[in-house]
């Protein structure tokens, strides 16, 4: 019997006229775009971990490639040379026009547009609708893009500033658990690419929960807490929901070391995994170091986490995992560090009951 095509279930094609032109800031992408300034910045890629506490060079480079990269259709091909040729990728919008970074070059639309018209070329391309409640598009966009076009999946990227249990989420929720659509949302702290708007903006956006003590990058932290997403799994029993990067590889990294901390990330996410089985999470950018690979064949070998083992999967984070490591690593060296078997459980088998496919 011929197996399953592998499912990469977390991945972005996102053009570099979709990124604001004050993100990170003003000065450097002015400097990343241009020749001089791109091949300075480009030598420090490798310094920047999105998902590390220490990142004072992450506000500058994790869309520094993307400043320069060309169409979704090259950015595409680029990425799927790496896997079988039946491989199919769940392809990430990013609606960045309400993060407070400027705008972008083309409206949030006409990208939803060129990633429909790149599906018709590659059927193997599952495209993902991000949802910001704060465009007053968002429901009608749902409607054209996941029942008349029929896209596979919601984006939610909290840390640009909205709860997930906000009520102007609930048509988009109501549908998706309805129609079996599901939900992808960022699940990491401390977040580079999150709201860059006026002080009084965030406080506005976090009401009581803003904390004068805290960075603008930390207080956002609040927008990603999990717990949010427990409101919305109870609220939705039947909507599946993947707390992506399962909190990343810092907390990863702590849990091996403390792996009874019930504050580090991946224990409150396996937590919240125990007692709502319609949560799922995926290793996307997290699983890049030989520890992190052994803190994921734990998770999926160890009798205790076997309420799990179905709700893990497969995903690279590229192009973002370019500042770590390589796609040919995600690919190829994934599968031989973790085994075939698991492997193919992760990208073969999981992904497909999380896409209802």
């Amino acid at each position: 019997m011929k197996a399953k095509p592998i499912i990469n279930a977390h991945m972005h094609l996102l053009s570099n006229y979709d990124i604001p032109v004050g993100f990170p800031n003003k000065a450097i992408s002015k400097i990343a775009n241009t020749k001089v300034g791109y091949a300075l910045l480009k030598g420090i890629l490798h310094n920047a971990n999105p998902f590390k506490k220490s990142d004072s060079l992450d506000k500058l480079l994790t869309f520094v490639k993307a400043s320069r990269i060309g169409s979704e259709k090259e950015l595409f091909e680029d990425v799927a040379k790496y896997y079988p040729s039946d491989t199919c990728f769940v392809a990430l919008t990013m609606n960045m026009h309400h993060m407070g970074a400027g705008r972008c070059k083309r409206t949030y639309y006409e990208g939803l547009k060129a990633l429909d018209e790149l599906r018709d070329v590659y059927p193997r391309i599952l495209p993902f609708y991000m949802a910001d409640c704060r465009d007053e598009n968002m429901n009608s966009f749902f409607d054209h893009f996941l029942l008349q076009k029929a896209w596979t999946g919601v984006k939610a990227y909290p840390p640009l500033g909205t709860f997930p249990q906000d009520e102007r989420y609930n048509y988009v929720y109501e549908k998706c658990q309805e129609l079996g659509i599901p939900i992808m949302a960022h699940c990491t702290y401390g977040s580079p690419v999150h709201f860059k708007g006026k002080k009084k903006e965030l406080k506005k956006l976090l009401g009581s929960q803003y904390d004068k003590k805290l960075s603008k990058k930390d207080n956002c932290s609040k927008f990603t807490n999990p717990l949010n997403w427990a409101i919305v799994a109870k609220r939705y029993p039947d909507l599946k929901i993947c707390l992506a990067h399962a909190g990343g590889s810092e907390q990863w990294k702590e849990w091996l070391s403390r792996p009874g901390d019930k504050d580090n990330l991946l224990n409150e996410i396996i937590e919240i995994m125990r007692e709502y089985p319609n949560i799922y999470t995926d290793i996307s950018f997290t699983a890049n170091k030989d520890f992190a690979v052994d803190v994921l064949y734990t998770l999926l070998t160890e009798p205790k986490f076997k309420f799990i083992h179905n709700r893990i999967l497969f995903g690279s984070d590229w192009y973002m995992n370019l500042t770590e490591t390589t796609e040919a690593e995600w690919s190829i060296g994934l599968k031989r560090k973790l085994g075939v078997k698991l492997f193919n459980k992760i990208a073969r088998e999981n992904p497909y009951k999380y896409l209802n496919l």
